[in-house]
């Protein structure tokens, strides 16, 4: 979070050109305009429905030469300057409840103040709106924190300071309302909170997380030191507090320090900027550093109910069991056509598909891709990598079995052809007169060789497929698996279709030895293997969702995250929303983590808040946001999820409830349930802040 409070950037900023006056750029800003005013109307309506919007240029907010100026100095800062003024306004007492309310009061009263009045007369309909429909409850603070995940962090913010004026009893709230001072860079308002909080709840680590960040965004880096090592002892696995300390580390020039925090905070949480920054430190990241914290089936397509028919090991065996064979690759002959021809069929329609989606991304309205790709990639490419820990490794040596094994078989038959030459001898050495006797002596010797020689050879080749199938079975599924996130659905429909191919063909390609009897027997009517099996269908239906039934609801599905509030709001221009969103433009979401379960001051060890000392954490889960959004959830502790305010990690059965056994989540209970939010720093310095809020 902290993003325009907290910044890093380049160890040693590079001489920079001397910045613009605003003289200069309202001449840039003149120039541009005259470039658009210039675009044909057709010109225009090409870039619209490109999904590419004009820009007003001419309601751009003005600032004075020294804004400016003090802007092109922090570029290239790790941290801001300490800043004296505002350090004296976060010496303010603030202990008791009272007190609390009061100056909940007094930054409501700044923010009408210093706030477009269209956009306070949004907050105050919205406001009124769920008090009325949800009296007595915490429906404020939590739509305030759904707007903060979509990127409204002033309106969010709005709401959280209007919760903490009508709960400034309950610490939840109070934190919940400081981190979203400290995001929107007013954390000299947020400190004395924090400060009242952590006097009450000295080894919260939430609490001294928060701290830190406010600290840390008004440049006083040895404050922010010590409430981070006091976060971190309470819970070495918080994803916030690490990131921060690898930061500062880095611009102490620590390097291993800080590479060792970013392990940690990813191991716990990831994101594509932590991996960034590892790789920037000369560290690459490994399968082993990324934890996967969403359930994953075992056998995600249902390859393991596809049986082979098995391998004949005598010459009875093999006259019953080659029709079986037959009519078992005839059928999975007619099913790889069958599913050859849909999956052409699903890429018919699919470039206007891709150019629809293209124009959504350009236009701000949907993500690059989808929210767990990059995590999911890394995941992927341990499954191809050829180290000998990877899965393209174990695959090769299967195959190697394989190979070994055909030669085996060759072996094999030169034995069998010797056997024939030294074992038969003159009692298959006859002619036409031969009596049956005779024959039957010859082809009793003759059937016991090929007896010998289909257990062996078939056994030998049973157990070499049987293993590389159960390789390809697991990566096949481990890789359709992953591919459900790292894809956008209508792609991925066809990689189903292509993995169930794949193993129709491992089946197909499975290839026992038949030895029919030396005499010709009566024929055994033919056998068939019965109808082959339906693969399971892998949808992408794992999904995080939080909120209150009813009032407001953010859902997660592999790659999209829709917003619902049940409310029809006045003003809701003002606000930015819909009753859905999905993937709102104006996605500012500021760093954090939302801890769902966590209570602040709750339990019978009051005093430690959400953790338990000897144990280090309590019950909970954990949703990680980036300026982009989502970008990864944690489990701290298992449980089953009602309704209420909810936290939910778990693929839904096929009738859409929720399997026995397999949901990971937290419930809190009721509409009362607990969010607590912990800030998280960023490498922008120079990001959104709120307006000033003068007296």
């Amino acid at each position: 979070m902290l993003i325009g409070s907290v910044g890093f950037a380049q160890q040693k900023p590079k001489p920079k050109d001397k910045p613009p006056t605003q003289k200069e750029i309202d001449e840039m800003m003149r120039e541009a305009q005259k470039e658009m005013d210039g675009l044909s109307e057709e010109e225009k309506k090409m870039m619209e429905e490109m999904g590419v919007k004009m820009p007003d240029l001419k309601n751009i907010p003005k600032f004075t030469d020294q804004q400016i100026q003090e802007v092109a100095e922090q570029e290239g800062q790790f941290i801001p300057k300490k800043d004296a003024s505002r350090i004296s306004l976060a010496n303010k007492k603030v202990t008791t409840v009272v007190q609390v309310k009061i100056h909940s009061e007094d930054i409501l009263g700044k923010m009408k103040r210093n706030y477009d009045p269209e956009f306070i007369k949004a907050g105050e309909s919205l406001y009124n709106s769920i008090s009325a429909k949800n009296p007595n409850t915490n429906a404020v603070e939590v739509t305030g924190i759904g707007l903060w995940t979509i990127g409204k962090s002033d309106m969010a913010l709005y709401l959280l300071t209007r919760a903490a004026i009508d709960h400034p009893e309950d610490p939840n709230t109070i934190n919940n309302f400081a981190a979203l001072l400290n995001m929107r860079g007013y954390e000299e308002y947020a400190l004395p909170v924090l400060k009242s909080l952590n006097s009450r709840y000295p080894k919260n680590y939430i609490i001294q997380n928060n701290l830190a960040h406010a600290w840390l965004g008004l440049g006083d880096v040895a404050m922010a030191q010590k409430n981070l090592d006091t976060a971190l002892m309470l819970y070495p696995g918080n994803p916030q507090a690490n990131f921060t300390k690898a930061l500062i580390e880095e611009s102490k020039g620590n390097k291993k320090g800080a590479v060792d925090a970013l392990k940690k905070s990813i191991s716990k949480s990831y994101s594509s900027e932590k991996r960034s920054q590892l790789s920037k430190l000369g560290y690459e990241l490994k399968d082993s550093d990324v934890n996967w914290t969403i359930p994953r089936p075992a056998d995600a397509l249902g390859l393991e109910q596809f049986k082979l028919p098995p391998y004949p090991k005598n010459i009875e065996e093999s006259e019953a069991l080659k029709p079986v064979w037959e009519d078992f690759k005839n059928q999975i002959n007619k099913e790889l056509a069958a599913l050859s021809a849909k999956r052409t069929q699903s890429e018919k329609g699919i470039e206007d598909v891709i150019q629809k989606r293209m124009q959504l991304q350009l236009a701000g309205k949907m993500p690059l891709a989808p929210w767990y790709a990059d995590k999911a990639t890394i995941k992927f490419l341990h499954l191809v990598s050829e180290d000998p820990n990877g899965g393209s490794f174990q695959l090769v040596k299967s195959k190697e079995k394989i190979k070994r094994a055909t030669e085996l078989i060759i072996e094999r038959e030169n034995q069998r052809s010797q056997d024939f030459a030294q074992k038969l001898g003159k009692e298959c050495e006859f002619g036409e007169g031969s009596t049956a006797a005779q024959r039957k002596a010859c082809c009793d010797k003759t059937d016991a060789i090929n007896n010998a020689y289909l257990a062996d050879v078939n056994g030998i080749a049973e157990q070499a497929y049987l293993n590389y199938m159960s390789h390809m079975r697991r990566r096949i599924n481990d890789e359709t698996y992953y591919k459900q996130y790292m894809m956008w659905p209508e792609e991925f429909e066809g990689q189903k279709l292509l993995a169930k191919e794949m193993w129709l063909t491992v089946l197909r390609d499975a290839d026992p030895i038949f030895v029919g009897p030396c005499m010709e027997k009566s024929k055994v009517a033919g056998k068939t293997t019965g109808p082959l099996q339906d693969f399971y269908d892998l949808n992408c239906n794992n999904i995080v969702s939080f909120g209150i039934p009813g009032v407001m609801e953010s859902v997660w599905r592999c790659n999209i995250n829709t917003v619902t509030i049940d409310l029809k709001i006045p003003f809701a221009t003002a606000i930015g929303i819909k009753s859905k969103v999905v993937f709102d433009t104006d996605n500012n979401t500021h760093k954090g983590t939302l801890e769902v379960g966590t209570s602040i001051g709750t339990g019978l060890k009051k005093q430690v808040g959400p953790i338990k000392a000897e144990v280090k954490i309590d019950a909970g889960a954990g949703i990680e946001f980036t300026e982009n959004g989502i970008s990864d959830v944690y489990v701290t502790a298992e449980a089953a999820v009602k309704i209420g305010s909810e936290f939910k990690i778990y693929p839904k059965n096929a009738d859409g409830t929720d399997p026995k056994g397999a949901s990971i989540g937290v419930s809190t209970g009721g509409v009362k349930g607990t969010y607590s939010i912990m800030n998280g720093a960023s490498l922008d310095l120079a990001g959104p802040k709120g307006p000033k809020l003068s007296l």
